[in-house]
């Protein structure tokens, strides 16, 4: 595991924790074009060049019914396994429900992806392996990611 991976992890546990402890302050900085600008600080203070653009970073909201909101974090994709390049915040206002979810890269025996996430107690699980999406500019992605979005309201808790 390289040094840049294993930034990366110690990243990635980051955000779910403030995900759980602090939902309303991590989401409102991610929606206001935050995400880019964590990741280039992440970058900067571990000692690695920031080569991504804040245009390979977005940052999406899709409400759903009965008070979920779904925020996709979308990133550049992953060049090393187990990095995410979509991670999944989810949250229901009314019941309480929290799920956050990512969309991990592997490649030991050819290129796949895995639906993992994060409990409230900072244990990583690993749900299944998903297909990879289509680009965005494919007609198939809008139906696609809509799939995706309903796998993961399926786990939900």
């Amino acid at each position: 595991m390289t040094l840049f991976v294993i930034a990366c992890h110690r990243h990635y546990r980051l955000l779910p924790q403030a995900f759980y402890e602090d939902t309303d302050a991590l989401t409102e900085f991610l929606k206001s074009d935050g995400l880019f600008a964590l990741w280039q600080s992440f970058m900067r203070n571990n000692g690695f060049d920031v080569v991504y653009n804040e245009k390979d970073f977005s940052v999406q909201v899709f409400p759903q019914e009965e008070g979920t909101e779904v925020i996709l974090l979308t990133m550049p994709k992953p060049e090393d396994a187990s990095l995410c390049s979509r991670i999944y915040l989810c949250r229901n206002a009314v019941t309480g429900e929290m799920d956050y979810c990512t969309v991990e890269y592997d490649n030991f025996f050819g290129e796949s992806w895995f639906l993992c996430g994060w409990t409230k107690d900072h244990n990583h699980v690993n749900y299944s392996t998903i297909p990879a999406l289509p680009e965005p500019e494919d007609p198939s992605y809008a139906d696609a990611l809509a799939a995706e979005i309903e796998r993961i309201l399926g786990l939900m808790h």
